[in-house]
């Protein structure tokens, strides 16, 4: 799993916008836990704690990464059994 070096949304909404480079994986994972958030009756900008937001956006990668692991598997298995 990749390290987390600071906030990555520059979207004026989140509470973390505090970087003028976008970082499109961060973004990205910023995007999925605030439609989470917001299916939940909630939304990013309410988290403003550091390590919250760490922890809430590590999870949300690792999620991210299983399922493109999972989905590229699928892909791989599927194709070997007409090869």
């Amino acid at each position: 799993m990749r390290e987390f070096r600071g906030p990555c949304s520059t979207v004026p909404h989140f509470a973390a916008a505090t970087t003028k480079e976008i970082s499109t994986d961060w973004l990205l994972v910023d995007q999925a836990l605030d439609s989470v958030l917001r299916a939940s009756g909630s939304a990013l900008l309410h988290y403003t704690m550091p390590a919250t937001l760490e922890l809430m956006r590590k999870t949300m990668l690792e999620i991210i990464e299983a399922a493109y692991m999972e989905g590229s598997n699928d892909c791989h298995n599927s194709l070997n059994r007409y090869l």
